[in-house]
């Protein structure tokens, strides 16, 4: 699933992704986050650089969203690693990754 994130072509595909995946670590527990590297692989390939693409940005902020959903209160050691992504996500100057991460 988290291929169909980092390189699916339909926003509804990346969204139904981001929950598949969210709603797998929710029934494996974080082990899962942390032996998959989940969010080492989402920093590198959504977040990366300037030339990555609005629509892989976008995928990460929903999968950011739907882990936060899932979790709850486990996600919270998380956002420390991945808040610096979310506030460059606001100032994005693509209006649709601005909207995605508010």
């Amino acid at each position: 699933m988290l291929n169909i994130i980092l390189s699916g072509p339909k926003q509804q595909e990346l969204r139904g992704a981001a929950y598949l995946t969210a709603g797998i670590t929710k029934t494996f527990g974080l082990k899962f986050l942390r032996e998959r590297k989940v969010l080492d692989q989402l920093k590198s390939a959504c977040f990366g650089g300037k030339k990555i693409e609005p629509m892989r940005t976008i995928a990460g902020l929903q999968l950011i969203e739907t882990l936060s959903y899932a979790l709850g209160k486990s996600f919270e050691p998380f956002i420390k690693e991945i808040l610096q992504n979310i506030l460059n996500s606001i100032s994005h100057p693509n209006d649709a990754v601005r909207k995605a991460a508010n």
